[in-house]
């Protein structure tokens, strides 16, 4: 599997690891043949445990994507996690993106929501269980909601949506982004 950032010591002399932390603000973006951007553990037919990636810390304030080459929105994650890896936790800050939604591999894991958050968010969740937990820590009336469906046609309704509603997000002043300009005749 190609990936961006390979957490997974596939091929490599050593065995594996805890403890990394990934600190994104601009772009992590793979390219070609629907890979992940992030890739943790593996999923090696027989592999071991000497592999996996644990407790592994990934912030997202900006973008992270997975290859859509063939456009279902299934293949080429933001962030992939495999069963073998646990402990995973996702920090969704500022304005992030996800292009093709983080797949959890059914690990334990944490995905969460800060207090600055400045739009409204849709991720997809692919195969998630009870071993996920959310922390909110969204400020004022801002809310969210995690569906249970099958978004990846495996036939189970172990993954959803989930979506980050900003009931007063905080609007950036003096920014070119949200300028407007008034004009009287």
């Amino acid at each position: 599997q190609k990936t961006v950032i390979d957490l997974s010591n596939q091929h490599a002399a050593i065995t594996g690891g805890t403890g990394a932390t990934i600190i994104n603000s601009g772009t992590i973006e793979a390219s070609g043949n629907d890979y992940h951007a992030i890739s943790i553990g593996t999923d090696e037919a027989g592999g071991a445990d000497e592999d996996a990636f644990d407790n592994v810390t990934i912030t997202n304030s900006g973008t992270i994507a997975g290859d859509q080459t063939t456009g279902d929105g299934v293949a080429g994650h933001a962030i992939r996690v495999f069963g073998d890896s646990s402990g995973t936790t996702i920090n969704v800050k500022g304005e992030p993106t996800f292009t093709g939604g983080i797949d959890l591999g059914k690990t334990t894991s944490s995905i969460v929501l800060a207090s600055d958050i400045t739009k409204d968010l849709t991720i997809n969740i692919y195969n998630y269980d009870g071993d996920l937990t959310i922390t909110d820590n969204l400020s004022g009336n801002d809310t969210y909601s995690l569906t249970s469906e099958d978004l990846d046609g495996d036939g189970t309704a172990d993954d959803g949506i989930l979506t980050i509603n900003g009931e007063d997000l905080d609007i950036a002043q003096n920014s070119e982004k949200n300028k407007s300009e008034n004009v009287l005749s």
